[in-house]
């Protein structure tokens, strides 16, 4: 039974996450996919795929986005590692960190 909660929790935070990007209708500029993929990576994504913009900023932003995961990702990391009492701060500090090395990294491999 814990595992179909933990299923549930996951399901019902995707839910609510891409009904909030849903409800956040503004125009599809690179700053509003990037904000949508912040929130929910998935929708964010491809809403990114779908710009009409310069490939490497592209790739860049859909870099830091995969990286860094999405408050969708991490509102159920947070909730799992809650129940492990695990600290989730320095967690997102890290994961903060490695989306902005990861995307140095790829404006460094394509420049």
């Amino acid at each position: 039974t814990p595992c179909i909660l933990t299923l549930l929790n996951v399901f019902a935070t995707i839910t609510f996450f891409i009904i909030l990007i849903n409800l956040y209708s503004v125009s599809n500029t690179p700053l509003s996919a990037f904000i949508k993929g912040l929130i929910e990576s998935t929708t964010g994504l491809k809403y990114l795929s779908l710009l009409n913009i310069n490939y490497n900023i592209k790739v860049y932003l859909i870099t830091f986005i995969l990286s860094f995961g999405s408050l969708s990702i991490h509102s159920q990391i947070f909730n799992i590692l809650n129940e492990y009492k695990v600290l989730y701060y320095p967690f997102f500090i890290v994961r903060i960190i490695h989306a902005s090395l990861a995307t140095l990294f790829m404006f460094l491999v394509m420049n």
